[in-house]
Parts: structure tokens; sequence; C-alpha cells
């Protein structure tokens, strides 16, 4: 998995726009973000779609792509000023779970020389869920992560656990911690990893152990997950205690 940091790719976008101007190339877009896909999803698919400015005719001479895993077309090779095209990726997101930056290089021929020359560079970007999960299971997004449910309820007086699923849906790896000077004695939560890699899971388990002294304040506590890195984001899970 690559992972190029927010500055890099504004770097990369900014150098792409700088590399259009050789050509007089106007694209509506650099940059493509597909968001959250499953790795199990179809294909993605991102369009870019571009329009010769100037005042000649632009031949493009081919679009190569940054990995095997993305493939890229044009609608037009030949383009007389005024027509437009489009640059049609297509990113296999298969066994390539994770945050995830691709890119496809556009070059056009030199009208005299017969040369390539490099005139563009769009980029497809966003985060691949993991073989086997379905974002459909996590339904409830809040902070860096998705949850499987918004909330966790136990019956008082009765020992029980409960499993509550997360996905990493940031764009990097995220340290899963809450504060567990905050949780009442008679409740432990266990995670099943604690750094959590962009686009993976983790199952929570929490224990209530059945002390039936539980005092009115004590019936409903929220969870602060907080998934550390470069900035904090907490994600707020109630867990209620129900007298039935």
């Amino acid at each position: 998995m690559r992972i190029i940091s927010k500055e890099k790719r504004d770097s990369v976008i900014q150098s792409a726009r700088k590399l259009t101007s050789i050509a007089e190339l106007s694209f509506d877009s650099l940059s493509v973000d597909f968001g959250v896909a499953a790795e199990s999803d179809s294909p993605i698919t991102a369009k870019f779609h571009f329009v010769n400015k100037g005042s000649s005719k632009i031949t493009i001479s081919g679009v190569t792509t940054s990995c095997s895993c993305l493939t890229a077309t044009l609608s037009r090779y030949n383009l007389s000023p005024g027509q437009s095209a489009e640059i049609i990726a297509k990113y296999d997101q298969t066994g390539h779970p994770g945050r995830h930056d691709r890119y496809v290089y556009l070059y056009v021929s030199d009208a005299k020389t017969g040369s390539s020359t490099l005139a563009a560079t769009v980029m497809l970007t966003g985060v691949v869920i993991p073989q086997g999960a379905d974002l459909s299971d996590y339904p409830v997004k809040l902070g860096y992560f998705s949850f499987d449910k918004p909330s966790v309820t136990f019956t008082v007086g009765k020992a029980s656990k409960q499993t509550l699923r997360l996905v990493n849906t940031s764009d990097s790896a995220r340290e899963l911690s809450f504060s567990t000077g905050l949780l009442p004695s008679f409740l432990t939560v266990t995670p099943s990893i604690i750094r959590i890699p962009s686009g993976g899971e983790c199952e929570v388990i929490l224990e209530y152990n059945g002390d039936s002294d539980i005092i009115s304040s004590k019936k409903g506590i929220s969870l602060l997950f907080d998934g550390a890195g470069i900035n904090r984001l907490s994600s707020k899970i109630d867990v209620f205690f129900i007298d039935y």
C-alpha cells in the first residue's frame, strides 16, 4: 500500500496544472476521489473530461498509468480546437485494501519533431475496504470510523457480552483509544486490535459483569473512540443498561 500525504498530492496536482498549459488542454478536474469502496466491489471507473483550448490541432500519442491495477483509455486521440475528449480510468481494487492514489499520464505528439511530451497527470484517489468487509455492514459513520450500530444495550442484572464492529474509513492508520477512567467498574471494553490500518476492521468486545446495583446515572454511558493520528476526532457510541 502506498500512502501519499495531502501536501504531496497537492504538489502533483499543481504540477499537472502547469503541464496542461503545454498542450493547452483544459480539464474539468485533475483528480477524482471515489471515497470509500469495498475490495469486493466492481472495478472503480472514473472519467476525466478535457477540451482543446488552443488554436491548433492536438494529437494525443497515448496514456500510461502508475500501476498495473489501473487501466486507461481515451475517447478521442485527435482534437481540433474546441473539441473535447475523456480519459476513462478503471481501477481494479482487488487485493489493494487501504488508502490509494493512482495516476494516469497523458502524452501529446509534437507536431514538428513527432516526439511525445507529458501534457497532463490526473489522479484517482480513495480508500478500499478489505475483502470480506461490506460497507452496508457499517451504516453508522462517526468520525474516522464507520460502525455496525450506533449503540449497545445490556439488561441490568444479566451478565453478557456484546460485540461492536467498526472499520477505519480515514486515509491513514488510526490508534484506537478511549478513556478507561470514565468506564464504570461493571463494564470492560476490549478491542481486537489497537492500530487499525486505513480500510481495516476491528471488533470491540463489551462485557457487562451483571452487577444489578447500577445507579440511575449509569443507565446510559457514552464510549468515545479516539482515532489518534495527525488530527484527533472522537466517535461516540452509546451504551444502555435497561432494567426490564
